[in-house]
């Protein structure tokens, strides 16, 4: 009976309780909603607005504690940093301590997406160097294995996007990216029919999926590459589905570039007709000019990675017109504005030309110089801009010896007769005579010793290059790794083995072909495993190649 009456008491009590955990509960969510989001959640929501926003990207990593990240997510802000980084075209040498922190932790890993992340961003790392070209192109094959078999994403890269996605779109979205890198790569590199075949399969894709902002771009470099095939119609239908991508973004940058493209377009057809002296050539220059003067008004308020391509488009085409005034305008901007050393040298030689043809050497010959120091500053001959300054030089050298010999003249007919003039005229003539022989002859004499260390220097490049070569595919993975390495031994030497096996008919198979490894700079080991015998017998095989040929037979041969 009391537990009756108590009934209504504890049920009070229950409600009570439940009441005060509902309160909890609700009171620990606001409190877990409120509180900052932990440090891998800010890398991935930067991650998902980094291309919109890059200066805010930026500002937030700079506030991040790198020191309290784990190991992943310090690789993952490297990965964000260099995205950053290639965005406003930074390179420095920070650049390859954030590419080995990521590579390092994701390579090899069970997350692909992240792993394919590292690879490409090792590739375009390598894209502005010539001698990398083989690591830019590996390291883009290795993105292109790696997101091929990238079948889920971290579902925040999902969750934080700006806009509605699945994660099938993130895999392909970073897939044809390094599509478009590995094919942009090939074609830099001149491997058009590679380029071509990767850039196609991106493009129909992209197409077909209307990422207009990721197809503009690789329709643009299709379109290029179509030139080069001289396939004129194909590369201006693809030129034109880069306009309605521009366009349909509304990126100003992607529209001018777009513009700048077909101003290519009519650069390089102009540039393969112009040994016909088709009447077609000045239209196309102009028609150069249009799409240029295009591009570059969208551009006036902007900041434009390529606006100093554009400029310099506009004075290849004026120079070309021979309308050397407004050349010589859009050069010097070029020069004044802009720092790519690669455009200056582009301007400066347009300039001193176009000063040049206008006749005010001064001018011509300061510019032949700056075109010069900026030749040298990309391993470049500078013979052509040379002779104007020697042309120059002579030019000066004539003035004065007229104007000496006028002056001498006078003072001959006063001084003395007839008879002394017309000898001191003769002595004249011979002695001006002797000084340009002998200036003819030191300077075939100087030419003669440049054209030889030329040729050193492409020998000693092409046997660097291949001992490059040969170290990249024993490092690979393929099986057929000596056959390889000799077809590049046979390539860039032809008739090197043929001269040793006639040099030494004694030495059997082997024995040349570890004649080939020792001059590759291959060791004892590294030569037991591509030949697949023990290292006694290597040893044995350089024995009597040194016996018989001495240590190191290939050197003289290729001499």
């Amino acid at each position: 009976m009391q537990l009756f009456c108590f009934f209504p008491y504890l049920c009070r009590m229950k409600l009570l309780r439940n009441i005060a955990f509902l309160i909890f509960g609700i009171l620990a969510t606001c409190a877990k909603h409120e509180a900052p989001p932990p440090e891998e959640d800010v890398l991935y929501r930067v991650e998902c607005f980094l291309q919109q926003k890059p200066d805010s990207a930026m500002q937030i990593l700079d506030t991040l504690d790198v020191s309290a990240l784990s190991e992943k997510e310090r690789a993952h802000y490297c990965l964000l940093q260099l995205d950053v980084l290639f965005n406003m075209r930074f390179y420095d040498t920070e650049t390859d301590s954030l590419l080995q922190v990521a590579v390092n932790e994701f390579a090899g890993g069970d997350d692909k997406y992240f792993e394919a992340r590292s690879y490409y961003s090792k590739g375009y790392a390598y894209r502005s160097s010539p001698q990398h070209r083989w690591l830019c192109i590996d390291n883009f094959l290795k993105a292109k294995q790696s997101i091929d078999q990238c079948k889920q994403v971290d579902e925040r890269l999902v969750r934080f996007k700006p806009t509605p996605t699945t994660e099938q779109d993130v895999i392909d979205r970073l897939k044809y990216k390094i599509y478009s890198g590995l094919g942009s790569a090939y074609g830099d590199f001149g491997y058009h029919t590679e380029a071509m075949e990767v850039l196609k399969e991106a493009e129909q894709s992209l197409s077909e999926r209307q990422w207009f902002d990721q197809h503009c771009f690789t329709a643009l470099m299709i379109s290029e590459l179509y030139l080069r095939f001289k396939e004129y119609d194909s590369s201006a239908m693809y030129l034109e589905k880069g306009f309605h991508s521009a366009e349909m973004t509304g990126d100003v940058q992607k529209l001018a570039a777009c513009h700048s493209s077909a101003a290519l377009n009519a650069l390089y057809r102009y540039e393969k007709q112009k040994q016909t002296e088709s009447e077609d050539g000045p239209q196309l220059l102009r028609e150069a000019i249009m799409e240029e003067k295009s591009a570059l008004r969208i551009l006036d308020d902007q900041t434009a990675k390529f606006k100093a391509s554009v400029i310099d488009g506009l004075a290849h085409a004026y120079f070309e017109l021979k309308q050397y005034d407004s050349c010589i305008y859009f050069a010097q901007q070029a020069v004044d504005q802009y720092g790519l050393e690669v455009w200056k040298m582009n301007a400066n030689m347009y300039l001193y030309k176009s000063y040049e043809a206008l006749g005010q050497m001064d001018s011509a010959i300061w510019y032949a110089e700056k075109y010069m120091d900026s030749r040298q500053k990309y391993d470049r001959s500078g013979k052509s801009v040379a002779e104007v300054k020697d042309e120059y030089d002579r030019q000066m050298e004539l003035q004065r010896v007229e104007n000496e010999h006028q002056t001498n003249r006078l003072k001959l007919y006063l001084l003395i007769a007839l008879l002394v003039i017309a000898l001191l005229l003769l002595w004249l003539f011979v002695n001006r005579y002797r000084k340009k022989k002998e200036t003819e002859t030191h300077q075939l004499q100087e030419a003669q010793h440049q054209l030889q260390s030329d040729l050193e220097t492409a020998e000693q490049h092409s046997q660097d290059l291949l001992l490059k070569r040969a170290n990249v595919i024993y490092k690979s993975e393929e099986k057929d790794k000596l056959r390889r390495i000799m077809a590049e031994f046979e390539a860039a030497y032809p008739q090197a083995m043929e001269k040793l096996k006639s040099a030494y008919p004694d030495l059997n198979e082997n024995e040349c072909t570890v004649a080939v490894l020792n001059f590759l700079g291959f060791r004892i080991k590294e030569e037991a495993v591509l030949l697949n015998l023990s290292e006694n017998t290597v040893m044995k095989y350089r024995s009597n190649l040194k016996k018989t040929a001495g240590s190191d037979p290939i050197s003289p041969l290729l001499g």
